[in-house]
């Protein structure tokens, strides 16, 4: 006798118990704990600020900024000066699998607009910059990972050529992890420079991230000029115009969660745990820029 469709169907309905978890075989307090709630995602309707500010030899000081959708780099504007910029979703961290699977990562990036121009007109010796990347407004209460922060430079291939600088080392990433080598992808000494963002030098940048009152995230990055120098550059010099500055650079953050975030903080195990395919979070990959 054949069994009904209408019980078939009703059948695959019905719920299936969860297969047994690993996690079962451990003390209750031993298990991880599930801090998903849903994805993190950027207020798409809430565009973030950008400032880029220094002072010129001459004592003046320059302070550009705007307002700027989530485009990616192929929607940057002029924000004055010789400098374009854009801010985006996605960043090195998620293009080198190195993100917290329940993590959303932003970047704010800047141009030259005239490549063959100085990024920063008149900038002495010893100088220094200042970027501000605020107003950023996500779906759900988040805290911003302070060694998360990247700052990743991108160099002309005929700069590079002129220098002897092989290709392959187009891209360096100035790291506020003293530690963190983006899931093994970047070498020290070659093209990362590991833990100059903390501030613990007096040739490092200084970086802070905060919640606002009103619950919008910041990020502000004071970085010495002489960080834009390509590691590998053969002239051994910091006085601006005798090295090859970048063409490109962003600096880009991971907000958590605040629950994650809190969990990770208290030492708790968090599941699902890092992962290094973070391509399933269907996050949009982040332009080539």
């Amino acid at each position: 006798m054949r069994t009904p469709v209408c019980l078939i169907l009703l059948a695959s309905a019905l719920p299936l118990a969860p297969p047994p978890s690993w996690s079962d075989a451990l003390p209750e307090a031993s298990r991880p704990v599930s801090t998903f709630t849903r994805l993190l995602l950027p207020d798409m309707d809430a565009h973030p600020r950008l400032e880029i500010s220094w002072q010129t030899s001459a004592g003046e000081r320059i302070e550009l900024s705007g307002v700027r959708p989530y485009t990616g780099d192929a929607g940057r504007e002029s924000l004055g000066e010789n400098i374009d910029a854009f801010t985006a979703v996605g960043g090195t961290r998620l293009s080198k699998s190195a993100g917290h699977p329940a993590g959303l990562i932003l970047r704010a990036g800047f141009y030259k607009a005239d490549p063959t121009a100085p990024f920063f007109r008149d900038i002495p010796e010893g100088g220094t910059i200042r970027v501000r990347f605020t107003a950023i407004r996500v779906n759900q209460p988040a805290i911003p990972r302070l060694e998360s922060v990247v700052q990743h430079l991108k160099f002309s291939l005929t700069d590079l050529e002129t220098c002897a600088i092989p290709n392959d080392a187009r891209e360096q990433f100035n790291l506020y992890s003293e530690t963190e080598l983006l899931n093994a992808r970047v070498t020290p000494g070659v093209d990362a420079r590991p833990g100059v963002l903390d501030g613990s030098s007096t040739s490092d940048a200084v970086t802070r991230v905060w919640v606002e009152d009103d619950a919008s995230i910041a990020l502000e990055v004071e970085f010495p000029y002489a960080l834009l120098r390509h590691i590998l550059d053969p002239w051994d010099s910091q006085v601006p115009g005798t090295f090859v500055e970048p063409i490109h650079f962003h600096f880009e953050l991971e907000l958590l969660p605040e629950a994650v975030y809190d969990a990770i903080e208290s030492g708790q195990q968090v599941w699902p745990p890092p992962s290094r395919d973070v391509d399933e979070l269907d996050q949009p990959a982040p332009p080539e820029d």
